[in-house]
């Protein structure tokens, strides 16, 4: 995410309503041809890439190649070179890598009104009109709402000035993507709205969920939540924000981790796929189990921060994440029309080093890692790569 950053028992058995009913992968707005895509969905996986609209072509020299300059350097290096989020020609190849490489949504990251992501998005999805691949908008919480300064990043919505925030965000995405723009991913015709950071949000006031909907409308929603990490939120028994205040049911629709990272918990040398078999497969495994949720695979992860220790990773080792994740047993099948959603970290997060982007050599230490990771989504998606 951006630099600011074992078997459960079922929820079925303590709540009277498990509210997700899931059905058409599609826009609203469907046509023939989307009719036809769908049907070629059906029995295989879907796949959703967090994509990152926040790029200046004259600033990523200074990320790129001035060290010891900057604290920080990117690993590969992108084969669209040092490109802009805004140029057409860009985000026209990034929509063109999605369709031929089997990624089903970018999901959009969405830094508030009027910001660079803000106008970026709104060029790249006036692009994506008649696409096979469909947008979700991650409403970056601690972005647009953060109200301390302590380490966990804790977003309080007893804070008037936080909830007028949120839900005036909420109405500025009603009216500048949701109504504008068709190309949605949607289930069961509800639009996809990623909440990043959901775990730190702390006091909601009693109908939260159901303001949210309601600011929204006459758009209905399909809500995922960033609540599984380690702590107490690694079991949804125990994870802030899961279950409802006043009736026993679900607050959200689904529930999902972005990135399980840790940096006290890389051990040295590791990979991510040894990373995420040790410390992210078991959080998985209690969540699949007890209720609707999304898991997430990375690639590999190098931090530009000081003391974030890197994860390594090959083509090989991450088709065998990939494989690992679409093996969860889950509480149920999430619709006749694909077997289930999995969130890839990410398609183009170059600060973090957990981009799916082609990537090239272009200094010692780099990786050229070109198309690998792409090919594996495209063969686990297509080709039935995991056996």
């Amino acid at each position: 995410m951006t630099p600011t950053i074992q078997v459960g028992r079922s929820f079925q058995s303590l709540f009277l309503v498990v509210p997700l009913v899931l059905g058409c992968v599609c826009s609203g707005f469907a046509t023939a041809s989307d009719s036809e895509a769908e049907a070629q969905l059906q029995d295989r996986n879907l796949f959703a890439a967090f994509y990152y609209p926040w790029y200046v072509a004259e600033e990523w020299e200074n990320d790129w190649d001035a060290e010891p300059a900057r604290p920080y350097g990117t690993d590969g290096a992108r084969q669209l070179r040092l490109y802009a989020s805004d140029d057409p020609k860009i985000f026209n190849r990034h929509l063109e890598l999605a369709e031929e490489f089997a990624i089903d949504v970018l999901v959009l990251s969405w830094m508030g009104q009027g910001s660079r992501t803000d106008i970026n998005l709104q060029k790249v999805l006036a692009e994506a009109e008649g696409r096979k691949v469909k947008f979700a908008i991650l409403y970056e919480s601690w972005v647009n709402l953060g109200s301390s300064t302590d380490k966990v990043k804790r977003i309080d919505f007893s804070s008037e000035s936080v909830r007028s925030q949120f839900f005036d965000d909420l109405a500025y995405l009603r009216t500048n993507y949701y109504e504008r723009y068709p190309n949605q991913f949607t289930i069961d015709g509800k639009a996809m709205l990623y909440l990043y950071l959901v775990r730190n949000y702390r006091n909601l006031p009693l109908g939260f969920v159901d303001r949210i909907r309601a600011t929204l409308a006459p758009r209905p929603v399909h809500i995922v939540a960033d609540v599984a990490y380690f702590g107490p939120d690694r079991h949804p028994f125990t994870a802030h924000n899961v279950d409802d205040v006043g009736p026993r049911k679900l607050l959200f629709d689904a529930y999902t981790a972005y990135n399980m990272y840790s940096y006290s918990a890389v051990a040295d040398g590791e990979s991510a796929l040894q990373y995420m078999m040790r410390e992210a497969e078991p959080v998985f495994h209690d969540w699949a189990e007890s209720v609707p949720f999304y898991p997430h695979v990375l690639p590999a992860y190098k931090d530009f921060r000081d003391g974030h220790g890197r994860l390594t990773g090959t083509k090989e080792e991450f088709r065998q994440s990939v494989c690992r994740v679409l093996k969860l047993r889950t509480w149920g099948r999430f619709s006749e029309r694909f077997r289930r959603i999995v969130f890839i970290t990410t398609f183009n997060e170059w600060y973090e080093g957990t981009s799916v982007e082609p990537g090239m050599t272009r200094r010692p230490g780099s990786r050229d890692y070109r198309f690998d990771y792409l090919d594996v989504i495209r063969d686990v998606a297509l080709k039935d790569a995991c056996g």
